[in-house]
């Protein structure tokens, strides 16, 4: 099964119809029924429905939604300190965790790593395992991009305040402890919301 998510709506495809997540405006649709991918991607982009699930041979399904994209690969991470909190940063008006573009010759997880040192000033940070990866789509300069990016949970023997990474517009950087995560995710993309729930539930 993937999920996507097109204009912070979740566009899926499951194998059955058990993966369907039922709701108002929620749309169940097998690919026999569809003329193309863009029809099914036009559905959710143009707000005509709240949330999509696609049937039918997953990975079929899957190369035919890659054919309508560039993808760009990025990695980031769930970090804990030695208070296990969690480490959010604030950019462009919401709530996010570390995560950046890989570089070419880089490995996903040399990638989380870097990424968290530059956008938050924090090191000593060791992998504790790979958490899941979301998808989400944008449009950059006329072209549809797909973004898949690559979680990682994280520890920190770094007990310094993080210096969030201005140039990339991160105009905040701070340790979170649990009770507070909640609020902060109301104002964060739904895709942090699900790498969250990953970590605290894995």
């Amino acid at each position: 099964m993937y999920k996507i998510f097109i204009s912070d709506k979740p566009f899926i495809i499951a194998p059955s119809t058990n993966s369907f997540e039922k709701g108002h405006g929620s749309l169940l649709i097998a690919r026999s029924e569809l003329y193309n991918m863009k029809q099914a991607i036009d559905l959710i982009s143009l707000n005509a429905v709240s949330n999509l699930t696609i049937t039918g041979d997953v990975e079929t399904i899957w190369q035919e939604f890659l054919q309508q994209y560039k993808l760009i690969d990025a990695a980031g991470g769930v970090v804990i300190n030695n208070e296990n909190k969690v480490l959010f940063i604030f950019r462009l008006g919401k709530w996010d965790l570390p995560k950046g573009k890989v570089d070419e010759g880089e490995t996903f997880e040399q990638a989380a790593l870097r990424e968290v040192e530059e956008e938050c000033g924090i090191g000593k940070l060791s992998l504790t395992g790979k958490l899941l990866t979301t998808y989400h789509t944008y449009t950059l300069k006329g072209q549809n991009i797909l973004k898949a990016s690559h979680w990682y949970s994280m520890t920190t023997a770094d007990n310094t305040e993080p210096k969030p990474q201005t140039e990339e517009n991160i105009t905040n950087a701070r340790w979170v402890s649990a009770d507070e995560i909640p609020a902060l995710l109301k104002d964060a993309y739904p895709s942090i919301a699900e790498v969250i729930n990953k970590y605290f539930n894995k």
